[in-house]
């Protein structure tokens, strides 16, 4: 895995910003919400284990539980 100033440097930003980013990602496995100001907010959910069909055969399958990252946007403020 490439260093953190190997990644600024090949990113063209700086080396606290790439470390915010890693730090988010974290928080993320972590089953904690990332909140990005004026961009919206990445949560860790959990998928609980379903029944499904395959869709070439038709036949049942059991669907494991997993967890998920999920985006919700910030709402767009009104110009004035």
């Amino acid at each position: 895995m490439a260093g953190i100033a190997d990644l600024a440097k090949r990113a063209g930003v700086k080396e606290d910003d790439v470390k915010s980013v890693i730090d988010a990602i974290k928080s993320l496995t972590a089953t904690e919400r990332v909140n990005i100001h004026g961009f919206g907010t990445f949560k860790t959910t959990h998928r609980a284990a379903r029944k499904g069909n395959n869709p070439k055969t038709g036949k049942p399958i059991q669907i494991a539980a997993k967890s998920v990252i999920t985006f919700k946007a910030t709402q767009a403020k009104p110009e004035k």
